[in-house]
């Protein structure tokens, strides 16, 4: 994903939203396959794809300056609609709509969570916290930690 970012970041930004749109349609058409087909999903990266897309959203808006405090309701509600989606998915999915869409009301509560965070002020006791050195080191790291949990 970023380099879709990269390569449209100065091009048409609705043909990074299209490709975007594909490849998170595409991931649910590779999941529901291998959930038929009785695969674990949950280790494989390209089943994932749509939250890393939806990283890659958030980073392309941010790129174009395009996430903004008045929007923190739009936020706020793309997450609060993630958590609606998970909760009904446990409560109320069956199975396979839960193992194929649960993925999509994740990427969305933590999405929405990011960007709602990235638009607080500095001087919020939430970005404070997060500012935290003990927090910047685990951010740093993260990514190496995600790939390497399973070994």
């Amino acid at each position: 994903m970023p380099a879709i970012i990269y390569i449209f970041f100065r091009r048409k930004a609705s043909l990074f939203l299209y490709i975007s749109l594909f490849i998170v349609l595409l991931t649910h058409f590779m999941r529901a396959d291998l959930v038929r087909k009785g695969i674990d999903i949950n280790l494989f990266t390209l089943t994932r794809l749509d939250q890393l897309v939806f990283g890659s959203l958030i980073a392309f808006l941010e790129l174009k300056g395009l996430l903004r405090r008045q929007f923190i309701w739009i936020y706020l509600a793309i997450s609060i609609a993630g958590l609606i989606a998970v909760g009904w998915l446990e409560l109320r999915g069956g199975a396979f709509a839960k193992e194929v869409f649960k993925h999509t009301g994740f990427g969305l509560m933590y999405g929405g969570i990011i960007m709602y965070v990235s638009v607080l002020p500095h001087t919020a006791s939430l970005s404070r916290i997060l500012q935290s050195s003990p927090l910047q080191y685990l951010g740093k790291i993260s990514i190496g930690i995600y790939v390497w949990h399973n070994l």
